[in-house]
């Protein structure tokens, strides 16, 4: 059976000891409609994309420690957001959040809320640690787009990131740590497509280096599939040469809890919501609404009704890419990635077992790290490299 925790988005702050070059302090960031994952010198974390205004000075007066996974922003203008899996565990039933709901669509980039978790975001890549800070060097963004968003919203990602952030983040029970960032356009690297992170991080090592198989994949026919949460991507390459990359926005993580929702309306007459499901994920039950007259509600387990849901969507999925790329019959290699493509790894590895000419690669194949880490990995080495003959 189907663990619904395998589902929920995760927080990480994982301290570790990255390649790097020593004028440069290089923040690879990659902004999900699902979580923000970051990989820089001394850090690999990510955080739930969530983010919710309270009012100021509320961290300051929490009844008991706050858990290390709850992170609170506070900036000079007098605003203050709770962040992450806080925001994400709290989210009830019956609530209808407008911080939620305006994260995942495109034009999020001017929103408060998406300044907020960026903010976040480039502070965790610059966090002191064991493994050192950013004193006396030049930082560097690398971050990337849905293929078929990088003419749309290049732009206004770009300015996003531009201009002066000061803020203040607090992570847990911990004392509350000032930020300053001034970043101007010559700090911002070229934006790319989410996949082409995915490509590079299967091509080097856990030094920057690039592999062997690398030249093999490069001169070879290569499909990367990078279902996320609120997107199906996918990228290809012939023979040095790319051949065209595109973009589903009905197919993935968040079409996969939709699709829960219905089943679970239509079997128990109980709506949830999908940002009320990141809470139901990590319990692994729901509760039926309240029957006043029994003064009864009841605990389901609802890890069928997902699994039925996941099943489906990622048929579907694999039926897409029949259509649009022949059956996969002329790839060398198929590259699974992302979250929701360790969630649909094992069937879509079983819908293309009879194809002794296409051999199946995962994302995360050279590192330890988990496979949302995929495509900022490759971001990171891709800037270390560039960085490299600066």
């Amino acid at each position: 059976m189907i663990n619904t925790q395998a589902f929920k988005i995760k927080t990480i702050f994982q301290p570790r000891l990255n390649p790097s070059v020593p004028k440069y302090w290089g923040v690879a960031i990659d902004i999900g409609y699902s979580s923000v994952k970051i990989f820089s010198p001394n850090m690999v974390a990510s955080f739930p994309a969530y983010a919710k205004k309270v009012p100021y000075g509320t961290a300051d007066h929490s009844i008991g420690e706050l858990e290390r996974n709850c992170i609170v922003y506070r900036d000079n203008e007098g605003n203050e957001y709770f962040v992450g899996a806080v925001v994400q565990d709290g989210i009830e039933t019956d609530e209808a959040d407008n911080s939620t709901a305006v994260m995942t669509t495109q034009n999020r980039y001017s929103t408060a809320e998406f300044k907020v978790i960026l903010r976040v975001g480039l502070a965790l890549g610059t966090l002191k640690n064991q493994y050192g800070d950013p004193s006396g060097r030049i930082m560097k963004v690398q971050t990337g787009l849905p293929p078929e968003y990088i003419k749309t919203g290049r732009i206004p990602l770009e300015n996003a990131f531009l201009g002066t952030h000061d803020f203040s983040i607090k992570l847990g029970a911990n004392k509350w740590m000032d930020f300053h960032f001034n970043l101007a356009p010559e700090n911002i690297d070229k934006i790319m497509a989410q996949p082409m992170g995915t490509l590079i991080s299967i091509s080097t090592d856990k030094n920057g280096g690039q592999l062997p198989e690398a030249q093999k994949y490069f001169k070879s026919k290569i499909l990367i599939i990078d279902p996320g949460f609120g997107t199906f991507d996918t990228f290809a390459l012939g023979n040095h040469i790319f051949e065209g990359a595109k973009t589903w926005s009905n197919l993935g993580m968040r079409r996969v809890l939709e699709e829960t929702s219905k089943l679970i309306e239509k079997e128990y007459n109980t709506y949830i919501p999908v940002p009320a499901m990141q809470k139901i994920l990590g319990d692994g039950y729901f509760k039926t609404q309240y029957d006043p007259v029994t003064r009864r509600c009841k605990k389901i387990d609802f890890a069928p009704l997902l699994e039925e849901a996941n099943k489906m969507v990622c048929n579907e999925a694999i039926t897409t890419l029949d259509s649009y790329y022949n059956y996969l019959q002329h790839f060398n290699y198929l590259v699974i990635s992302g979250g929701t493509g360790a969630a649909w790894s094992n069937m879509i590895k079983n819908a293309y077992s009879g194809m002794e000419t296409l051999q199946i690669i995962y994302g995360a194949v050279n590192d330890t790290i988990p496979s949302i880490f995929n495509n900022v990995r490759g971001y990171y080495f891709n800037q270390l490299n560039l960085l490299k003959h600066k």
